[in-house]
C-alpha cells in the first residue's frame, strides 16, 4: 500500500490539475482567444437558432460572399483607415482633402452596404418566423454580431488574433 500512495496522490494531483486547467480555459476561451467569429460563428449561430443544414449552409454561403464583395469594395474604394493615414503623413491637415476623399469612398461602401442589408434580408425570410425572431432579437441586443458572423477570419489570423 506505501508503495501505490504516492502514485495515487500523483494521479490524483494530476486530475485536479487538468481539471482546474480545463475550467479556467473553458470560462476564459472568450477572454483568451477572442469570441467566436466568422466560420465558427456560423456554427454557434446555427446551433442556438436550431438551423437545419440548408440553412447552415446557405448562411456559410451568404458569409463567403460578403467576405469576397468586402475584398471587392475595398481594393476599389480602399479602407477607411487609409484617408486617415494618408492625412497624417501630411505635415498640414487638410479638412477639405479628408472630406473628399471620404465623398469618394462613400459611394462604393454605400452600395456594399445596401446589397449586404439586402442579401442579409434574403436570409432572414427564408427562416422560421421563431428562428426569425430570435435572431433579430438577438441581433437587436449585441448589434456588432452581424460582424462577428461576417467576418474574415484569415484577416483577424494575420493580425494575430
Amino acid at each position: 500500500m506505501r508503495g501505490r500512495l504516492p502514485w495515487i496522490l500523483f494521479f490524483v494531483s494530476l486530475a485536479l490539475n487538468v481539471s482546474v486547467i480545463v475550467g479556467v480555459l473553458w470560462v476564459g476561451h472568450g477572454r483568451l482567444f477572442g469570441p467566436p467569429t466568422g466560420e465558427q460563428f456560423v456554427g454557434h449561430i446555427a446551433e442556438e437558432l436550431k438551423l437545419d443544414r440548408a440553412h447552415t449552409d446557405a448562411l456559410q454561403a451568404l458569409r463567403q460572399e460578403v467576405i469576397a464583395r468586402r475584398a471587392e469594395v475595398e481594393a476599389t474604394a480602399g479602407r477607411g483607415v487609409d484617408t486617415v493615414i494618408a492625412a497624417l503623413q501630411q505635415e498640414t491637415y487638410d479638412p477639405e482633402a479628408v472630406r473628399w476623399a471620404s465623398i469618394e469612398r462613400s459611394q462604393p461602401m454605400r452600395e456594399y452596404f445596401i446589397w449586404l442589408t439586402g442579401r442579409l434580408h434574403d436570409f432572414v425570410w427564408t427562416l422560421e418566423p421563431a428562428q426569425r425572431d430570435a435572431l433579430i432579437r438577438k441581433l437587436n441586443e449585441e448589434p456588432r454580431l452581424i460582424w462577428m458572423l461576417l467576418s474574415d477570419d484569415s484577416k483577424r489570423a494575420a493580425k494575430g488574433g
